[in-house]
């Protein structure tokens, strides 16, 4: 699995929050991060796969956010 860049997310984190932050809350936001991105993006294809299309458009993107 492709790994955000986890200076990205503290940095967001902090910024958010204005409070410090623990590596291991970094890690384990990183890796929901990810298992949400994942799931979004199979169910995106999925989508688009139904629709006898071979791209994937905002639409079906915006449809797999309101199907969390």
């Amino acid at each position: 699995m492709a790994e955000l860049p986890k200076t990205q997310v503290e940095r967001m984190l902090k910024k958010y929050s204005g409070m410090r932050v623990s590596s291991d809350a970094v890690d384990e936001l990183v890796d929901v991060l990810e298992e949400v991105a994942m799931s979004l993006g199979s169910t995106s294809v999925d989508l688009a796969a139904t629709a006898k299309r071979k791209t994937v458009t905002i639409e079906d993107v915006k449809v797999a956010v309101k199907q969390m």
